[in-house]
């Protein structure tokens, strides 16, 4: 290991999984960042030079999402095609709704790392009931300290299915959305993680997925 290398190491912020981001970063890189919601209908054949279908009329900042409720709760869901990040939402939909939330002057929303033109495609597959939107560069993972990795050591309590069905699934969802729009579902190593937010923009409370089947469990979230 070379001596920059060995510099890099010891500099690197550890992981924390709970750790509250700074209002530094917050004011400065999370609340103005902008991320998609469904590309319209003409964008969703169209794709951009980078490779997206994200139109910029459908761009909305990090702050704007959170006028509407006095605390809203941003959970970071891995790769459109993750299996177990989709049974985690049948599972949070099955016993959390809108309305109730909306009772409790309380907003839910999803982020994945995915092309938005997949929105309506997984919110189909999932039955989500709550604002999906998508963050395709996977920038605002990483101002918030959520990390990478695959390797993950038993199936979730949310998991309802066993992981080869969860494969199989997946597959046939690759195979219904098509290989070219879903080779833009996002990174498959990239892990999310739950984030909840005043209306002001102050985070109150923030959990990263340590892996692949770190998400909060359903129950705990309500």
């Amino acid at each position: 290991m070379s001596t920059k290398d060995k510099k890099d190491q010891s500099t690197k912020t550890p992981f924390e999984a709970d750790a509250l981001p700074s209002s530094d970063t917050l004011a400065a890189s999370v609340l103005p960042y902008e991320v998609f919601a469904t590309a319209s209908n003409n964008e969703q054949h169209d794709d951009d030079d980078d490779g997206t279908s994200s139109g910029t009329n459908n761009k909305r900042t990090i702050s704007s999402l959170l006028t509407s409720s006095d605390r809203t709760c941003i959970i970071f869901i891995r790769h459109f095609f993750c299996g177990l990040c989709q049974d985690y939402i049948r599972n949070l939909c099955n016993i959390i709704s809108p309305q109730e939330l909306e009772s409790h002057n309380v907003s839910l929303l999803f982020i994945g790392c995915g092309d938005p033109s997949l929105i309506p495609f997984y919110t189909k597959e999932t039955g989500c009931t709550f604002p999906i939107y998508a963050d395709p560069s996977g920038e605002l993972y990483d101002l918030l300290g959520m990390i990478r990795g695959l390797s993950w050591d038993a199936k979730p309590e949310y998991a309802d299915s066993s992981l080869p069905a969860m494969l199989c699934r997946s597959m046939g969802q690759v195979v219904r959305a098509g290989f070219k729009k879903a080779s833009k579902a996002g990174e498959v190593n990239r892990n999310g993680g739950e984030f909840v937010f005043t209306k002001e923009g102050e985070c109150t409370w923030a959990h990263r997925m340590p892996d692949p089947s770190g998400h909060t469990l359903p129950k705990d979230m309500k």
